[in-house]
């Protein structure tokens, strides 16, 4: 097994909160949706969140 593979499956087994600077970013919201996705963490955004949720879509 690779080491981004452990790390991966680390993740998964003991989800943590993680927080995501400049979370209007097109990169954060990229980055947020594959964290949720791969289910490795509880992604929290900082930033305006009406801008955020319109770049989202």
């Amino acid at each position: 097994m690779e080491l981004m593979d452990k790390l991966w499956n680390a993740a998964k087994e003991n989800k943590q909160r993680i927080v995501l600077p400049e979370g209007d970013e097109e990169r954060t919201i990229v980055a947020t949706e594959k964290i949720q996705k791969e289910g490795l963490a509880f992604p929290i955004l900082i930033g305006d969140e009406e801008k955020i949720l319109n770049k989202a879509k």
